[in-house]
């Protein structure tokens, strides 16, 4: 198949890692199965994505675009005219009023497409939803869906997988597709306590009462069957219509269930992410095919996006408490340093509920619980020479030009040795566990310069930086590596 993606790119000028990246893909289109393109913050991967989609329906080839949230979707579908989605039935809005059944009208108030078909069994008349899934569904057409309306769309119907599949921030899709084969077990049912913290601690207390209770006998069965290094997570699901409160326990690898998402009618798939690992692709089920990797520099000057370890103090948990007054001083101090600017700590719930303590009385610092995480984030936003202090926010935050011009990661974001899984990961696959720390650093540190004409300075509190980075740094892309300061 020959093929021109760079022909179709959108825009009036191309970017370095996006002329690297397009001019390879079409070059060597006949030699991979998967492509991952590892792209870092700015380097304009929706650009990279709908070239070759354009390319490859122009050559007769079907392309799918699915990234992981609405956000992602609605902005291609801002930013790019022929692009066509089909949203969830829920978004879809029917007017006050609604011919349907022949000649017949019946009044009733707008609504959702999803409750209109709960009320009254059918569909509305000039139903939307079905004129984007038929959209959505021709060939060719430029279709950009996220990860979960892909899936239920490809479970009812085969026509909405194509030839070639490109997944937007592809570093998600290892978790989404965990998510999908997780097992749940339902606490109506089992009766578990709410203590439970891994999926050791799940095995400790399924064996403690496996002998007294014969339904927690085969739970316990059940359970052997799953990895050591399962995740469990206390959420809520739907069971039969209900929601209802459950454990789910998340796989490591979903390498040996079906690929749903990608099935033989799929020729190829694209990655792209700055922070997916060969691990990664090999645990998505994916290490069997041919895989080839374009790695692109970073459009963003170093010097707009510096990291520079200051080596305050340990932040391993033994030293925290006698660490602490060191840690508030040099943030202070920082603060002081960029007065008027905003900024933003990254720190584990755990050690951020410890600073609060020191720092309650400082009202440039704002802080969250798991509750209010989201509400703090747009007070933040709307604030000037503030600190948010984050905990789980290393992705999926864009603190683009004055929402934040620095930012201070506290601790080296190793994974948690408290948990069973992680443990195992340690104990079983150092260079695995290496590369989670990595990719919640590389993340973080892409926070806050979003753009070429952005800037911010990232600082490292962590003393054991220096021993971390002559273990990673072959795990690190060039990207990151360039823009350390440590001479400072």
């Amino acid at each position: 198949m020959a093929v021109d993606f760079l022909k179709h790119f959108p825009f009036p000028t191309m970017r370095e890692g996006q002329q690297i990246t397009l001019q390879t893909a079409q070059e060597t289109i006949n030699d991979w199965e998967v492509l991952v393109v590892r792209a870092p913050v700015g380097s304009g991967k929706s650009g990279i994505a709908v070239s070759m989609q354009a390319g490859l329906n122009e050559a007769g080839w079907g392309c799918n675009i699915i990234v992981p949230n609405n956000l992602l979707r609605d902005q291609y579908t801002s930013e790019f005219e022929n692009v066509v989605t089909v949203k969830g039935q829920h978004e879809y809005i029917v007017p006050a009023f609604d011919q349907f059944h022949g000649r017949r009208r019946i009044p009733h108030s707008a609504m959702s497409i999803k409750e209109f078909r709960r009320q009254y069994g059918t569909w509305p008349r000039n139903n939307p939803y079905s004129k984007d899934l038929s959209a959505v569904r021709r060939k060719t057409s430029a279709s950009v869906l996220n990860y979960y309306a892909y899936m239920a769309h490809a479970k009812s119907s085969k026509s909405v997988y194509k030839d070639v599949l490109i997944i937007d921030e592809a570093h998600q899709m290892l978790e989404t597709l965990k998510d999908i084969h997780s097992k749940k077990i339902w606490k109506h049912k089992a009766k578990y306590p709410s203590g439970l913290r891994s999926f050791g601690d799940l095995m400790v207390w399924a064996e403690r009462y496996a002998e007294t209770d014969a339904k927690i006998g085969v739970l316990l069965e059940e359970l052997k069957r799953e990895h050591p290094a399962s995740v469990i997570e206390y959420t809520e699901d739907y069971y039969y219509g209900e929601l209802m409160p459950c454990i789910k326990i998340k796989p490591l690898s979903v390498a040996d269930k079906a690929p749903f998402m990608w099935p033989d009618k799929v020729k190829r798939i694209v990655l792209m992410s700055a922070t997916i690992s060969q691990k990664d692709i090999e645990m998505m089920g994916l290490g069997d095919r041919v895989v080839k990797y374009v790695d692109t520099p970073s459009p963003i000057p170093k010097e707009r996006r510096a990291i520079v370890p200051l080596n305050v103090c340990s932040m391993a948990y033994k030293d925290q408490e006698a660490n602490l007054d060191t840690v508030v001083a040099k943030l202070k101090e920082l603060a002081s340093n960029h007065a008027g600017e905003n900024g933003m700590v990254h720190a584990p719930y755990s050690l951020a509920s410890k600073l609060q303590a020191k720092l309650a009385d400082d009202s440039r610092f704002i802080f969250h619980n798991r509750l209010n995480k989201n509400s703090k984030l747009d007070e933040f936003k709307t604030a000037k020479g503030k600190i948010l202090v984050g905990s789980g926010m290393y992705e999926g935050i864009d603190l683009k030009y004055e929402l934040a011009r620095w930012q201070a990661i506290i601790k080296i974001p190793f994974p948690n040795l408290s948990d069973s899984s992680n443990r195992w990961i340690a104990n079983n696959d150092s260079e695995y566990y290496a590369w989670l720390t990595a990719r919640d650093l590389l993340q973080a540190s892409g926070r806050t310069t979003r753009a070429e004409d952005d800037f911010s300075i990232t600082y490292v509190f962590d003393n054991c930086w220096r021993q971390w980075l002559t273990k990673c740094e072959a795990l690190l892309p060039v990207w990151f590596l360039e823009a350390l300061i440590e001479d400072i």
